[in-house]
């Protein structure tokens, strides 16, 4: 009775802080949609996931320990899954390990032990990783914010009550994770889980060890949830999109190098679509998705030929209508360097540009040009990279035809 009490504590325990943690991510995104009022919750989200993973990506101390925290964590509740599943023998049957685990009934202590121990020694490490990681997220994401021109006009801006906030939950639920694992570590070694009534002495009054056949349909349906709930959960895919977990980002950074001559026949148009492309994949969106914006009839998006920059930078907008009246905001804009492209946040400024050099600080030496600021995170691409990322489908097609070519920005 007591195991089940303080199980039953610590699991409702965790429920409430999830369920905090849900309402804080909530709170921040609700805040975004305040500068941000054409974006979607769900678009708000993917694109502050994506630049965690982006922070995490530039840290590889820090991806190569996050790696290993998950490769812990599935073990430990592997072993948790086997160690109960022996001590409670009557959930195995639809698993297919009946016949072994009643072998290993006449000595269910050790065995169960064998796997719960180490089970939950690696859950401990995982758990001090975890610690560890939510430390180094919160202080990158703070860094990130002090250092954010935008401020809360930047996407990726917590406020920082809510962000400290969202690091305290993180380390309690970690705590309670700790406390469960150590709990359930001390019950194994001193039996202190109970055992269903009957369920050993069943059998070791049988004669015979009985197998559980499972229909093949269902053990392929049951086979194909276990295996698909991983990615499932942890990808951001949408429909008609590939089932692999590999986010669009990831797939656009390894593309391969077009032939130099795929540049040579590109306009200004086909410049325009492929930095419009990587911005919101940048963002966690994939090709489909970037696509229907630009067929949105609620927003229209627009670039802007810069004059005086001799096609080297490209500025991007959005015009929306809210109670009748048009806005429109300046998104971001494009530098192309030869076969280099970066990308530079405008924060969505409604201020009218009359001189773009000025107002956005760009150096200019004659025929050149070369912004001051800090490119947007991971926006350096080559040219010919996203030729071959994106020209190839469908959707590349519609967004260039999707895009609007605005009024004309003076570089001066």
């Amino acid at each position: 009775m007591a195991f089940y009490l303080v199980t039953g504590i610590l699991l409702i325990a965790l429920a409430a802080v999830l369920i905090l943690q849900w309402r804080l991510k909530r709170q921040i995104v609700n805040a975004q949609l305040e500068t941000h009022k054409m974006m979607f919750p769900s678009q708000i989200r993917s694109a502050r996931k994506t630049y965690v993973r982006g922070l995490q990506r530039q840290a590889r101390g820090v991806r190569a320990w996050r790696g290993v925290a998950i490769v812990l964590s599935v073990l430990a509740a592997i072993g948790l899954f086997i160690a109960l599943s022996i001590h409670y023998q009557a959930a195995l049957p639809m698993t297919g390990l009946d016949a072994l685990t009643q072998l290993m009934a006449w000595f269910i202590a050790g065995v169960q032990n064998f796997f719960l121990v180490p089970a939950m020694l690696l859950a401990l490490v995982a758990i001090g990783l975890g610690f560890y990681l939510a430390h180094w997220q919160y202080h990158a994401l703070k860094t990130a914010d002090d250092n954010s021109q935008g401020g809360p006009q930047d996407l990726y801006w917590t406020p920082p009550a809510l962000l400290k906030r969202q690091y305290q939950l993180k380390q309690i639920l970690l705590g309670l994770l700790a406390a469960l694992s150590v709990f359930l570590l001390v019950s194994g070694v001193a039996d202190w889980i109970p055992t269903p009534a009957g369920n050993l002495a069943k059998v070791k009054e049988s004669t015979t060890i009985k197998r559980t056949i499972i229909p093949a349909e269902n053990s392929s349906t049951d086979g194909s949830s276990a295996t698909s709930s991983e990615p499932t959960s942890s990808s951001s895919s949408v429909a008609g999109q590939s089932t692999t977990t590999e986010y669009p980002i990831d797939e656009m950074k390894k593309a391969a190098l077009a032939p130099a001559s795929a540049l040579t026949g590109l306009t200004e148009a086909d410049h325009a679509a492929l930095l419009f492309m990587e911005y919101w994949t940048l963002n966690g969106l994939d090709t489909a998705t970037i696509a229907k914006y630009t067929q949105d009839k609620n927003v229209s998006y627009a670039y802007h030929t810069v004059t005086g920059a001799n096609g080297n930078l490209i500025v991007f907008s959005q015009t929306y209508t809210i109670n009748g009246e048009k806005t429109q905001t300046y998104m971001f804009y494009g530098w192309l360097n030869g076969e280099e492209s970066r990308l530079y946040n405008m924060y969505e400024a409604k201020t009218a540009i009359t001189s773009l050099a000025q107002q956005y600080g760009i150096t200019v030496s004659g025929n050149t040009v070369k912004p001051k600021n800090v490119a947007i995170r991971d926006s350096v691409m080559n040219l010919r990279q996203l030729v071959s990322a994106f020209t190839s489908y469908h959707d590349y097609q519609t967004v260039k035809k999707g895009l609007q070519h605005g009024a004309a920005i003076p570089l001066q």
